[in-house]
């Protein structure tokens, strides 16, 4: 969200940055490893994007992170861009953590039931990352953990997982006023992941249990 209001900041971050990159990474015959994201998407497919999907961002954010693609493409012999969506690890913000967060103060929560993505741990993220550089891949890769949800059914599983007892109403998304636009449904498809490499991402709530009894 801070995209929004510190868009110029963010194309420095996030386009101008992978380029400088990119530039220094040619001139040294190197290749560039970029992580990109699922908001490079409107979310209008109606089906799981796949790489050779056209994007069509909504916020400064998926644009910046857009224009930083674009940047390694052109800027780049040789480039890696992973785009990966909804991560949640031990650093950092995310939502995982921000429900939990939640969950100790509130018995009751208002959540969006309207938004469906592809919850990604952070750990796998890196593996995933690891087995494409082994493989020496090259070009535009999606990367998340199977399945997909929307962000009501993730909270919900994220409070059966702590064993919270927590009463939720569900909302629209147009009921949750925020600065950015987000994509409804912005589902990645990984198959292309698992036929260049045979590696396979394991199911998003197999890896949220993993992170989640590591916390407990």
């Amino acid at each position: 969200d801070r995209c929004e209001t510190e868009s110029k900041i963010a194309y420095k971050v996030n386009a101008l940055g992978p380029k400088n990159i990119a530039i220094a990474a040619k001139r040294c015959g190197a290749k560039v490893v970029q992580i990109s994201t699922n908001f490079v998407f409107d979310g209008h497919s109606g089906r799981p994007y796949v790489e050779e999907d056209l994007p069509n961002p909504l916020s400064e954010y998926g644009k910046s992170k857009l224009e930083g693609e674009r940047n390694v493409q052109n800027n780049s012999n040789m480039y890696l861009i992973v785009r990966t969506s909804w991560l949640f690890g031990r650093s950092g913000t995310n939502y995982v953590e921000k429900m939990i967060e939640l969950a100790k103060k509130n018995k009751e929560l208002s959540i969006v039931n309207d938004e469906i993505g592809s919850p990604t741990y952070t750990v796998d993220l890196a593996e995933a990352l690891w087995t494409l550089i082994e493989h020496k891949c090259e070009g535009i890769f999606h990367v998340a953990n199977e399945g997909n949800c929307s962000r009501l059914e993730w909270a919900r599983k994220i409070f059966e997982i702590m064993d919270y007892n927590i009463n939720i109403h569900p909302i629209d998304s147009s009921q949750y006023k925020r600065p950015a636009k987000v994509p409804l449904n912005s589902v990645l498809n990984c198959q292309k992941l698992t036929k260049v490499t045979g590696f396979r991402m394991r199911h998003w709530e197999e890896a949220l249990s993993a992170y989640l009894n590591n916390q407990k």
